[in-house]
């Protein structure tokens, strides 16, 4: 193998890893730890040891293959973006209770906003149309409904 197309195949498989391994497991163990702040859930119950972050990161090793074998990577893709708005969603609510610093509450509603620029330029504009439609009806609706009485 020549120097050069062993350094791209090493430097794929490290971005590779970033990507799809290591920042789902960030995003899920951000979620993990957002959930044992809300109160919601037996913070006990979600205190898992290392072998089972082992298996957790065999798991989200072998989705990586799995969709990188069948051209999927664009649906990983989006997945990972839905897990990081989950654990964004869990620290607000953790906020929201007074459990959670300031800067948590800034990474989240940054990646929010992230999230949701991401999936608006995604969707199609013939399903943002009706969305406005009804956005703006919600903004009339009450106003009408007021002056009726």
């Amino acid at each position: 193998m020549a120097p050069s197309t062993a350094s791209s195949e090493v430097s794929y498989l490290l971005t590779s890893l970033c990507q799809y391994a290591a920042l789902p497991l960030l995003l899920l163990v951000a979620a993990i730890q957002g959930l044992q702040k809300t109160g919601y859930t037996d913070a006990e119950l979600l205190r898992w040891d290392r072998v089972i972050w082992g298996r957790i990161l065999l798991v989200v090793c072998v989705i990586y293959v799995l969709m990188q074998r069948s051209h999927n990577l664009v649906l990983l893709d989006n997945a990972v973006t839905l897990l990081g708005c989950f654990a964004a969603i869990v620290w607000l609510i953790a906020a929201s209770k007074g459990n959670a610093r300031r800067i948590n509450v800034v990474f989240a509603i940054t990646l929010l906003s992230l999230t949701a620029s991401y999936f608006t330029q995604l969707l199609p504009m013939q399903w943002l149309i009706p969305l406005s439609f009804a956005s703006t009806w919600g903004m009339i609706y009450p106003q009408s409904i007021s002056t009726l009485k």
